[in-house]
């Protein structure tokens, strides 16, 4: 265990299982060092989606836009 606590939408926590730090992620031409928590949560039914959470500081780093009506996700 990692000693951190997460809180998800639906206000329920989770204890991540481990933290894989310094993973670089490319963003258009930039690249990023971030650090993701693996977690355990429940498997959706529905076909063709996945979970990712991503937090604050990163949507804010890579100024991303999230469209629920279409169900679509930019990083610029």
């Amino acid at each position: 265990k990692t000693g951190v606590i997460i809180q998800l939408a639906d206000i329920s926590v989770v204890h991540p299982k481990r933290v894989i730090e310094d993973v670089l992620v490319k963003v258009n031409e930039l690249i990023f060092p971030a650090d993701f928590y693996v977690i355990k949560i429940e498997e959706d039914s529905t076909p063709g989606f996945s979970d990712l959470l991503l937090g604050r500081p990163f949507f804010s780093t890579t100024n991303t836009k999230i469209n629920v009506r279409s169900g679509t996700i930019t990083m610029e």
